[in-house]
Order: structure tokens, then sequence, then C-alpha cells
């Protein structure tokens, strides 16, 4: 409903048979405040909020049974209504009919248009409702009788609504696109500022509404329904926004949407019964209440169930397509099916309250046994996609997911689920097997995109989930946290650009940084930096990812796993280079007492090498060489584990037979030193980084060996690792005390 009633009394219709109606109300004031006015999203909204933390699954579960005889009924209203107006309103139903269905076709063999249609849809939606609320308020003022609104008073009030429906609209905007909602990327902080001022604009048009009206003679319950109306408005188009800590806000679902389909239905129940009334017939309301239940059901579950079983398609995205078609199909015959100016709309809906008399018609068994029976498989269909959404939860049982799949195969939600069992079961194997049969079905299906992606990094198979970037439509991997999963890849695989970039767009994104997300990239940014020699960017940007770490872990706590011990190991390395010593060494102790704790024998090989990088820039050389001999044995001892980096243990030993050059430390140690970081950088990948290694490793040996005699060359390489092992034995020289110093001779006596 989105026609505004003229501010003038209607003409009396010859048909009518009562006078103006006494007071506002259709229904009841309760009713009519609740629904009529939609209140009742307020409280359903909060009640929706709670129970989900303790039961998610019952309140999508309940919110999807509602919506077969709400949501759905809503939209079957208008085409019911719009069939039974003759003229241009029956054009357009047959002309926006024909063009739903040519679109819905064009938009399963090309997805793209999913995106274009949904994204209509979602940004309209505001505007849809703010109209309808606007038409609703203008109804019940012009019903009550008491005051008659000016062409001005209607403008400020359609002013209220107005506003913030467009403030609602910018959020559909704010924050990054997703698969299916291409946005244009405003500011989030900056639409929220945007929101604020729309509040305070439609409050004070409101205000001024009210003020003139009141002055004019309107009673007290015209006043709390336009009141209401404004209200309502406000807390669906508004509050979400303005509460939120970040991102886009989307009207497709929840109280709102449920509110906005209940509203309509109250209004277009009425009318349907006024009409009766003043055409002097019967109404059969349950008759009608039937006929848009069951096309409801037939739009959004019957054809796009059938639309997937038959042609294979992803049941989610069948069910996507048909939610936005038939939602844009009703905007526009909505449109023209409410227009206040035609008397037979005006007048039923303005005059009186009294219905047409309920219909007696006698009708034969076989008619009503059949259309029982179509109405109660609706129903039984109806019910089934219900119980389809609640196996696609994560708490459902393995039977109801068994069962779902049974019943329709070609749901990639169901296929996320059983790769989350696979993962808990540990067979990842299972789980990519899983995830890519859902991902085959939907690559829209932004769950089981970076579900895999996840997948395949935890998997270490960073190859593999660089290229899922690529391979994903736009606008999967636009959130936050798959932002900063792929700067991590991009960062290990040496992609530095790509990690400062993808880094930067997951700060910007995510709104406040002093989350986990924003956290982790933020130590992404600061090592690109570090890596590239911008020790002073670098720092900036450790040192405020590491202070916020350590404000959510607690006074005198430190997170000891994750990348946050990653983060700590960088931060050091970088003051390390800005010659911060004493800080870097607190870091590195805490590094190691963190490697403990989380197993990470890497981390406690990193912050050894660091321990004695520090050392020897202080020239303490007995140090150095304990810490590097620590960090080796832990080499030594876990040779095969992958977490530590053979180039890092390479270096290292090439460090240590550096360090013994500077001491008595036989040739044959060093030489073994050299031999050990051969091996070692042998089992690097191939690439520059191991040619340039080998080479420096090359040029170190044949020093060497310039030194040692054949025979000795032979004795260490008989068996280098036990001859490295023995290296690690050895000790600094004690420095020597200085000589003490010599009196000096005695000056001999002057001769007098």
């Amino acid at each position: 409903m989105s026609e505004s009633v003229p501010a003038s009394p209607p003409e009396v219709s010859p048909l009518a048979t009562e006078g103006r109606a006494q007071g506002p109300w259709l229904w009841h004031p309760v009713v009519d405040i609740l629904v009529g006015c939609g209140l009742l999203a307020l409280p359903l909204a909060v009640a929706a909020h709670y129970l989900s933390l303790e039961a998610g699954s019952a309140v999508v579960v309940a919110f999807g049974a509602l919506a077969v005889v709400v949501n759905g009924p809503h939209y079957a209203a208008t085409i019911v209504r719009a069939a039974r107006q003759p003229g241009r309103t029956h054009a357009v139903l047959l002309v926006a009919s024909m063009v739903a269905v040519v679109v819905a076709i064009a938009a399963h063999l090309q997805p793209i248009l999913l995106a274009v249609l949904f994204t209509a849809y979602l940004t309209w939606s505001p505007w849809h409702y703010a109209t309808q609320n606007h038409g609703i308020s203008l109804l019940l003022l012009v019903r009550s009788g008491t005051v008659t609104a000016s062409t001005t008073e209607r403008r400020l009030l359609r002013g209220v609504h107005v506003v913030l429906a467009l403030s609602a609209m910018a959020a559909v905007q704010a924050g990054p696109s997703e698969p299916f909602l291409w946005r244009l990327g405003l500011d989030v902080d900056v639409v929220r500022v945007v929101t604020g001022i729309a509040v305070v604009v439609a409050l004070a048009l409101l205000a001024v509404v009210v003020r003139r009206l009141r002055q004019r003679g309107m009673d007290g319950r015209t006043t709390v329904a336009v009141v209401a109306l404004a209200s309502t408005s406000l807390v669906w188009f508004a509050v979400p926004m303005l509460l939120r800590s970040g991102g886009g806000l989307v009207y497709a679902g929840g109280a709102a949407a449920l509110m906005h389909c209940a509203q309509y239905l109250w209004v277009t129940s009425f009318a349907e019964g006024r009409t009766a009334y003043v055409e002097k017939r019967r109404f059969d309301g349950i008759a009608w209440a039937a006929v848009v239940v069951a096309l409801g059901v037939a739009l959004f579950t019957v054809v796009p169930w059938a639309v997937s079983r038959l042609g294979h398609y992803d049941l989610i995205f069948s069910l996507l397509i048909f939610q936005a078609v038939v939602n844009l199909h009703h905007y526009v015959v909505d449109a023209f099916t409410w227009k206040m100016r035609d008397p037979a709309v005006r007048i039923p809906l303005v005059e009186g309250r009294q219905l047409g008399a309920a219909r007696r018609e006698e009708v034969s068994n076989l008619k009503a046994i059949g259309a029982t029976v179509v109405v109660v498989a609706l129903v039984v269909v109806a019910a089934v996609d219900v119980l389809q959404l609640a196996a696609t939860r994560s708490d459902a049982s393995d039977d109801a997911r068994l069962r779902a799949l049974t019943i329709n195969e070609y749901d990639s939600r169901l296929w996320v689920q059983e790769a989350q069992l696979a993962v808990a079961n540990s067979d990842l194997d299972g789980a990519l097997a899983d995830l890519g049969r859902a991902v085959s079905l939907s690559p829209y299906n932004a769950d089981a995109q970076r579900a895999l992606l996840r997948l395949h990094v935890a998997s270490d198979h960073l190859e593999e989930a660089w290229a899922r970037r690529d391979a994903a439509p736009k606008g999967v991997f636009m959130d936050p946290a798959s932002l900063s999963i792929l700067a991590d890849v991009a960062l290990r695989l040496e992609h530095y650009d790509d990690a400062a970039a993808l880094a930067a767009d997951a700060i910007k994104t995510v709104g406040d940084t002093r989350n986990g997300v924003g956290i982790e990239a933020r130590r992404i940014l600061g090592t690109v930096h570090f890596v590239k020699g911008e020790l002073g960017e670098a720092r900036v940007q450790l040192q405020g990812a590491f202070d916020d770490v350590e404000a959510l872990a607690g006074p005198g706590d430190f997170v000891r796993k994750g990348n946050a011990l990653e983060l700590s190991l960088t931060l050091a390395d970088t003051l390390v280079g800005l010659h911060q010593h004493d800080p870097a060494m607190v870091l590195f102790d805490r590094a190691l007492e963190g490697a403990g704790n989380a197993d990470r024998p890497d981390v406690a090989f990193r912050a050894l090498t660091g321990r004695a990088a520090v050392a020897i820039d202080k020239d303490q050389a007995p140090m150095a060489l304990d810490h590097l001999q620590r960090a080796l044995r832990i080499a030594e001892a876990l040779k095969d584990d992958p977490r530590l980096d053979p180039e890092r243990i390479s270096r290292t030993w090439l460090d240590y037979g550096g360090l013994l050059a500077k001491s008595d430390a036989p040739m044959t140690s060093r030489y073994a030193c050299a031999l050990r970081a051969r091996n070692v950088a042998e089992d690097m990948e191939d690439g520059d980084d191991k040619d340039e290694l080998l080479r420096f490793i090359t040029e170190a040996t044949r020093f060497v060996e310039e030194v040692l005699t054949p025979e000795e060359q032979e004795s260490v390489r008989t068996d280098v690792g036990a001859a490295a092992v023995n290296a690690l034995s050895l000790s600094y020289p004690e420095t020597p005390p200085p000589p003490p110093a010599t009196p000096p001779p005695p000056v001999p006596a002057m001769a007098p």
C-alpha cells in the first residue's frame, strides 16, 4: 500500500449504506496499534534476538513457519486483489507477471542477474515499507474524521517516513559487497551519522505535523496512530543502523519484514471485507485466507523446489531468485493496486467498519474435497521446506540431515553441514569433497567458499587457497575475516603487495580494529612493512595490534596461541632493527614462554635466534652462542616438523659457524656447520631463495676447505649430523682478565 489518501473528504459512493467511520480503527485498537501500526516488531525483534542466543534453530524455524502464513500470503493478496480490478491494474499484473517469469528463467541461466535483482530488491524494500506506513497514517487520519490534513501537512508527514527510508537505503549500500548484494561501499560511519541526522529531521517534522493537527482538533486516538506509525519507521529503518558496530544493514528478513507483511494483510483483509459490504455481496474470509496462503506457498516454495529438483539447481539459489523476483513484482503491482484516487479503493477503506456477511454458498463435495486436498498438499510442502531449513542448521541431528539430503540433494547448505561434520571427525578429504560439491552446486554459496578457503589454509594448501580468490564470484571474500585470511595466505606465499592491499581492505571494512580480525590484519600489514624494511611503519601497525591483544587478554596476561605469538616475534624483530634492544628482549622472553604453553617449537626457535641477534649487537658473544645452541638443538630434535622453516634453520647454522670463527673452536666444527647448513637448505622448495642461499654456502664452505686437510674434511663428511651436534657442545672462551698494570718507572731525581 503505497499511495496517499487525499486530504479532502472522499465522495460518498452510491453503493455505500453508512457514513464516515467513527474513529480511526479498522479492527480493534489493540490489534491496529500492534499490527496495523507495526509496533509489534520491536518486542518481536528483541525476543528473537535473545531467544536466538539460547535456541537459534528454534527461532529460525519459527520465523520460517510464520513466513508461510504471513509473508507469502502478503504477496499473494496483492495478486488476488489486482486480478479482480479491471482496467490498468489488471493489465499491469499480466505484464509484470510475464516479465517476472522471463527474468526468473534468465537468472537461473545467468546467475549474475541474481545479484542485480537482489540488490534492487533490498535497496527498494525500505522505500516500500515506508510508503506503506505513510499510506496507513493518512488512512487512519482520514477515517478519524476529526481533522482534514492540508497538502503541506501531508507532505511533511510523508517526509517523516521518506527521510528515514532514504537513510535505510543508504545503510543497505554501506560496507563491502556480497555475492548477491552489490553495495556502493558507502562508509559505515558516514552512513551512521547520516542516519542520526535523518532521525533528528524526522522527529522535527513529526513534531510540526502533530502540533498543527492537534491545534485543529485531531483527537488522541488518531494522534497515537500517527505517532505509532512514525515510531515504527524509526525502529525499522534507523535504530538498527545506529546500534550496529559496523557493516551494512539489510532489510531482507526478520521482524521488520514480518511485521510489514502482517500490516499489509491487516489492511488488505479489511479492504476485501469492506468492498464486499459496499458492493452488497457476501465475503468468505476463510476461502480468501486459504487462497492467499496456497498461492504464497506455490510462489515461494513449490516452484523453486520444482526448479531445483528438475533442473538440478541449488535449492537456496532458486529460493533467492524467486524471493527477489516476487518482491520486485509485488512492488510494481502494489503501486497500481492501491491508487486511493480510485473510489472503488478509497470508499471501502474510509467509510465505516462493517464487513460483508460471511458466505454460506453450497458447493459440491467433490469441489470442496479437491480444494481442501490442494491447500493441505501445499501446506505440507511448506512444512517440508521449513524442516529442510532446520536441517541446514549446525545443531541439526544426523538423521535430519540425511532426510533432507534424501528429499533434495541439490541443497548446498546441507553439503556445508556435511563438511563441518567431516572436519569434526578429522576427515579432511571428506570435508574437501563435500565443500567441492557445495561449491559446484552454487559458486555463490559464501559459506561453502569461505569454509573451503579455511580448510585449504588449515591443510597448508596455500596455493589452492590463493586460487580460490580468483575462482570465487565477486563479493564472496569481501568480508573482513576472509580478507584477513587471504592476506595471511599472500604473506606466506610472499605476495607482499597483495598481502598489504588485502590487509588494508580488511582494516577498512572491519570497522572496529580492536577485535581478532582487526588485530590479525594489522599484524599482516606490519609484517609486510617489516619485510620491506619500512621499520617505522611496521612498528606503528605491530605495536597497535600487540597493545590490543594484551588489552583483550587482560592485564598481565598474554595470548599464547595462534598468530599472537607471530605478532610478538615480528614486533620484537622490528624493535631490534630500530636498536631498541631492551623491549625486544622482553618480547622474546614472553614469546618463549608462550611457545612452551602452546607447543610451538617454531616460535621458540625464532625467539632464541632473535635473542642471539640482540646479544651479538651488544657484543655478548657467550650469550649469543648459548641462544643459538638452544635454537639449533630444537631444530635437530624436530627435523621433520613442518612448522620449522628450513631456510631460517640453514641461516642459523651459518650464523653459529660464524660465531665459532670468533672463538678458538676447531675449524672442523665450522666446516660441520657449513655442511649442515647445506643439507638443510637442500630441503627448501626450488626457487631463487634456495639458489642464492646455496651459492652463499658454497662460498663459505670453499673458504673453510682451503684451511682443512683432506683427511679432516673426510672425517666431517663421514657423519655431518654427528659432527654438527658435537659442534653444539662447544662453549665460548671466557675473556681473559686484563694483565695488571705495571707501575711507571720512578722519575729520577733532578740534579741539584
